[in-house]
């Protein structure tokens, strides 16, 4: 630093902090004061320049990390209305999927039912058409029959052969007359679901029972029924509960047909019924 008056006797050196100063008889160095102040100023104004620098990068850091927060809010709010319209879509299409694979099905089943119920009127029909001819077949044979029995016996007398004559006109009219409730003429009405190998079975298994005397199977494509003539009276709901081709048995009690006969609706079983092997 410079000094004033440096050939003065009475100049002394004073330190403040870490600057010395000399004194004159007028006080301080003002060069010496000058120029620390200089230096001071600059300082200051470096300690602001480096000051506003930090705070711009302050705000520049403050600024990205907003503008990143609402970018990376705006991106999730976009990954989400892209998974939920994935989503949407990919419902969408797998109930479109369903539904056509439901109408599908629905159609195959359509199908096999009217396939089902076409077979089984032509089964019923055919069934129908060659129980008729073994009725016409029985007729006929019947019809034969007294003419065989006169030209076999014509020595006999007429009151013998008219006895029997009698007497099996006495038996006849009961199996005849369908008018009255003897509890021998059932009616088997058949429940859906149909299966025309069940139905087949209890035919045979009733035509095989000594007290039956006559079945018939009436073609019905909704409803068939099974015709049952008895040579006895005979628990037939309760015998027909111990079928394994029948899962519900219902004896309608006085209730009769239009025909005057007892009526006993029937279900087949739904799952296979094992054939026994003789």
């Amino acid at each position: 630093m410079g000094k004033n008056g440096a050939n003065d006797p009475h100049d002394n050196i004073v330190k403040l902090g870490q600057w010395e100063f000399h004194t004159v008889h007028e006080g301080l160095d003002k060069d010496q004061v000058a120029t620390l102040l200089e230096e001071l100023t600059r300082e200051r104004d470096q300690l602001i320049e480096r000051t506003e620098h930090m705070n711009s990068l302050t705000r520049l850091a403050e600024k990205t990390v907003t503008e990143a927060d609402k970018l990376a809010e705006q991106t999730l709010n976009e990954a989400i209305a892209q998974s939920q319209q994935e989503a949407d879509r990919i419902i969408g299409t797998a109930r479109d999927e369903a539904q056509q694979q439901r109408d599908e099905i629905k159609q195959l089943q359509t199908d096999f039912n009217n396939s089902v119920r076409n077979l089984l009127s032509q089964l019923l029909t055919g069934l129908d058409g060659f129980s008729q001819q073994v009725k016409d077949l029985a007729t006929e044979i019947e019809k034969k029959l007294p003419e065989a029995s006169a030209d076999e016996t014509p020595t006999e007398p007429q009151t013998e052969t008219e006895a029997p004559a009698s007497d099996e006109a006495a038996e006849t009219p009961p199996a005849e007359s369908p008018a009255e409730d003897d509890g021998l003429l059932y009616e088997l009405q058949i429940l859906p679901p149909l299966d025309v190998m069940k139905i087949m079975d209890v035919v045979t298994y009733l035509d095989n029972m000594p007290e039956v005397k006559n079945t018939e199977l009436i073609p019905n494509t909704e409803r068939p029924s099974i015709m049952v003539e008895l040579n006895e009276k005979l628990q037939l709901a309760e015998m027909l509960k111990t079928l394994p081709e029948l899962n519900s048995v219902e004896d309608s009690g006085d209730e009769l047909s239009e025909d005057n006969r007892r009526v006993i609706r029937i279900g087949l079983a739904e799952t296979p019924v094992p054939q026994e092997t003789t």
